[in-house]
This record gives structure tokens, sequence and C-alpha cells, in this order.
């Protein structure tokens, strides 16, 4: 039984929209956690387009962290399926809050910080898995490209890789999108 799955891709490959459909097939009870915040224009429309996709009948939580709460939602635990959209945003969100000076911490705050986003991650999995919950989780590929010229990136896209290879360890399928087509890798 599949009860964790994994959704990754690049920029625009198509992740949310396949997410979105996994969770459709799924279930009609699917409970959307939002991870991303609008800081500007551009991100209000992006956030806008992806409410407009989305079923109406789906429940929405804006969230990026605390998700043990989540054990005494009444949405959540109504729900047969956990969709979180996204890793990487969740992430940016988490480095943006933390008061942290990136360019001049030292690297013990930079492991604890990873440790506590990643322990944000297990316990939602772990919540979904004693809840007997479905849970799509979507994130970026980015390890792919040029080693960024900058230690806030460079920091940013460790964490985000050694978060996407937690999240694929604890998955049960994992799915990488390539300009819109599914590959199924696990």
């Amino acid at each position: 039984m599949t009860d964790i799955i994994l959704v990754t891709g690049g920029a625009r490959s198509g992740k949310s929209s396949f997410a979105e459909a996994k969770a459709a097939a799924l279930s009609d009870k699917v409970l959307y956690i939002a991870t991303a915040e609008s800081s500007d224009d551009e991100m209000a429309d992006r956030i806008k387009k992806h409410r407009e996709s989305r079923p109406k009948k789906w429940i929405t939580i804006e969230c990026y962290k605390d998700f043990k709460r989540l054990e005494d939602n009444r949405d959540f635990l109504n729900a047969e399926v956990i969709l979180l959209d996204c890793l990487s945003l969740m992430l940016n969100n988490w480095m943006y809050y933390a008061n942290i000076n990136f360019d001049k911490a030292d690297f013990n705050v930079f492991d604890d910080f990873e440790k506590s986003f990643l322990a944000e991650i297990e316990t939602l999995i772990r919540i979904c898995r004693e809840k007997q919950l479905k849970l799509i989780l979507v994130t970026n590929e980015i390890g792919m490209g040029l080693v960024p010229a900058d230690a806030l990136s460079r920091i940013y896209r460790d964490i985000l890789g050694r978060s996407n290879r937690l999240a694929a360890t604890l998955s049960d399928e994992v799915y990488l999108l390539i300009s819109g087509i599914p590959v199924k890798i696990k």
C-alpha cells in the first residue's frame, strides 16, 4: 500500500499538477497544505493560480511549520489525503523567519537549523502514518545545476537536497517530473 509519495522536478515541470491529479485519484477528501506566502505581486499571482487550479471541495491550510498541531485539527483528521506543496517554499520561509545571519553564522547554527527542519518533515510523515492518511509531498530538484556563488544559496540548496533525500527515503513512491512527464523512480 502506498502511503507517502514524493513528487520532485525542476521549476514548471508539472509537479503540482501531477501531485494534484494523484491526490484527486486517491480520494475526494483532500487537505492541501500550502507553504507559500505572498511576498510580492508575482507571488500573489502564483498563489492565486494555484488556488484556482485546485478542486473547490478541497480544504486548504496555509502552514509551513508546527505540523504537530495538525494532530488536533479537524480538517486534517477528516481528510484521507494530505498534499503538501511544497518543501522548497517551506524551507524558504523557515530561512526567512529564522533570524539567522546566514552569511556570518557559525556552521553549528546551520546544523541545528537543518536538524529542526528535517524533524518537521519527519513529524508530518509520522503523523500521517499514525493517522493512516496518505501524504503527497511536492519539492523542487535544485541540485543539478551550478554551485551557487553565494553562501545563502548554497546553504539553501544543501538543506533542500538533504531534505529531499530524507523525504525520498521515507516515501513509498517517488516521481521525477521532466518536462511534464512523470518518471517513477521508486
